[in-house]
């Protein structure tokens, strides 16, 4: 019996239990939830590809093809820095600066990548060590291409963070980039240009016009043919942004996971709606199918994450089961759940080992006052991951507070929230927490008008974040409207802007509901504008 028939027999098993366990129950109802949503198709990037390979025998860099339209004496600059080094004229990490500095932007993305497409082949070593000095990276680059013998320092952790320096410390913008290489996690370089942006996988070059970058990380994992659900962007071996891709997005649209502030603060302000009996859920969209099963907190769902066009992901199937609790007190609202996944993953370029297993935990609590202070916290955590590589691991930490201020007009309730996470650094023994989110808000709500209005402003390590909403109308019928925009302080996040519109009606026994949202990403003047539609019914027997 395989893993996977295995699995299945667990959640089928888990689903069981919980229905044996809670059928005592005397009166129990049966809700079908059907939903269906659609979105923009994003578009693909042109791109092109070549080498920069440096021949150490014959003192020769090749450029095949000469994406960056060097001339041959440019060419010939390039090659002689290389040369350079390994004749000592080059002799230190310093001076290996000021020479670069010297150079086009276009020479030196020729140069980064063959300095690392050598280091690669004379220099690596799996390694899990922290950074090492560029002085110590540059003396072992330079032995091997004085004797061709082997010094090994690191792996492409510690080869394209010493780009990534080396670029820094010659006035370009760049990052170390997680990513996936053959099914197995991979850091490579990114370098913004004049006029576009350039991906360096060791001798490998990728070339677009665009300066969006997650459109250019996308297109570089399709070149390849292996998806990644997230990318961390590395500064001298610390995380600085991690960026969510379409397909990450997709991902947990399907575990019900998102890991920003809104879920605690809406547990805060709002509380919870428990769910009891029997629910069905079935979810069809372009890009995420799935059919869920929950009895009483019991739950198993099965489903279907595609890529689109310009993605490397095929499809991803999944199992997610375990067990989910929404509960309501006189005094307190919980909203917790713990599950396990287990699926396969197929890239375009298909991978020996596709298993993908992992778990979710979520635990959140808050005191629900009408009047006075309330608290709440978060506790949750995701893993997932192949044998080879990690698609998505985080654990976050929240706390949230308000004060419900009761006037004859309007319930007034202040709040402020705070989210911790674990922010990545090459070398660390432990996890390194760092601030995640942290914000203030008020919610209003006017007693006569059936109209609340929410404001907040929130503040990430890479962006801040502002917003209002609006909701007008009563428990059966209603509106709601959202604005947002985000401010990037970090050069390789986007400005973000949107809105987001709602239609609910609730006659207590069926119900319908349909949601817009419109979002513009602009990476310094190239905006993109995604759009989407999600409708749905609900009926209960």
């Amino acid at each position: 019996m395989g893993l996977e028939s295995i699995v299945k027999g667990i959640a089928a098993a888990v689903l069981a239990a919980g229905m044996f366990i809670t059928s005592a129950a005397s009166e129990e109802s049966i809700e079908v939830k059907v939903n269906y949503k659609t979105e923009t198709k994003p578009k693909k990037t042109s791109y092109v590809t070549g080498d920069s390979t440096y021949i150490r025998g014959m003192s020769q860099l090749d450029l095949v093809p000469n994406i960056l339209f060097l001339t041959n004496p440019e060419e010939i600059q390039v090659e002689d820095v290389m040369n350079d080094i390994r004749d000592n004229n080059i002799n230190s990490y310093q001076e290996l600066v000021q020479r670069a500095g010297t150079l086009s932007d276009s020479q030196n993305i020729a140069l980064f990548a063959a300095i690392a497409g050598f280091a690669e082949e004379f220099n690596y070593e799996t390694s899990e060590d922290e950074l090492v000095s560029q002085n110590s990276f540059f003396s072992a680059l330079q032995y091997s291409l004085n004797t061709g013998n082997e010094r090994p320092i690191g792996d492409c952790v510690h080869i394209h963070s010493f780009i990534e320096k080396l670029a820094d410390d010659l006035g370009m913008e760049s990052a170390a980039i997680s990513g996936n290489r053959k099914g197995k996690g991979h850091l490579y370089s990114l370098v913004k240009l004049d006029n576009g942006l350039a991906v360096i996988d060791y001798e490998h070059i990728l070339l677009t016009n665009t300066n969006n970058v997650k459109k250019t990380l996308e297109a570089y994992q399709k070149n390849i043919g292996t998806a990644s659900f997230e990318h961390m962007f590395l500064e001298d071996g610390k995380m600085k942004y991690k960026l969510i891709t379409d397909d990450g997005k997709h991902l947990f649209d399907f575990l019900d996971y998102d890991p920003c502030f809104k879920p605690l603060k809406d547990l805060l302000l709002h509380g919870v709606k428990e769910e009891k009996g029997t629910i069905i859920t079935l979810d069809k969209g372009d890009y995420v199918d799935s059919a869920k099963l929950n009895h009483n907190g019991f739950f198993a769902k099965i489903g279907t994450v595609r890529g689109s066009e310009s993605s490397p992901l095929k499809h991803l199937d999944l199992i997610h089961f375990g067990y989910a609790m929404k509960s309501s007190e006189s005094d307190m609202d919980s909203d917790m759940t713990a599950g396990l996944i287990y699926g396969k993953i197929h890239h375009d370029l298909e991978i020996d080992n596709n298993d993908v297993y992992g778990l979710t935990i979520s635990s959140s609590m808050s005191t629900n006052n009408e009047q006075g202070f309330s608290i709440g916290g978060k506790v949750a955590a995701t893993l997932i991951r192949t044998a080879d590589d990690m698609l998505n691991k985080e654990w976050m930490i929240g706390a949230v507070g308000s004060y419900n201020a009761k006037t004859e007009a309007a319930d007034i309730k202040p709040y402020v929230v705070v989210q911790f996470a674990d922010f990545y650094e090459v070398g660390a023994e432990h996890v390194k927490p760092g601030l995640y989110e942290a914000g203030v808000g008020a919610l209003v709500k006017f007693n006569k008008a059936n109209l609340s209005v929410e404001s907040y402003f929130m503040h990430r390590p890479w962006e801040k974040e502002f917003g209002a909403d609006v909701k007008i109308g009563s428990k059966d019928i209603g509106i709601d409207l959202g604005i947002y925009k985000t401010v990037s302080d970090y050069e390789f996040c986007p400005d973000k802007q949107g809105i987001t519109a709602g239609l609910y009606i609730n006659s207590g026994k069926k119900g319908f509901t349909v949601n817009y949202q419109r979002e513009e990403e602009d990476y310094g003047g190239d905006p993109e504008e995604t759009e989407s539609i999600n409708a749905g019914f609900f009926i209960k027997f």
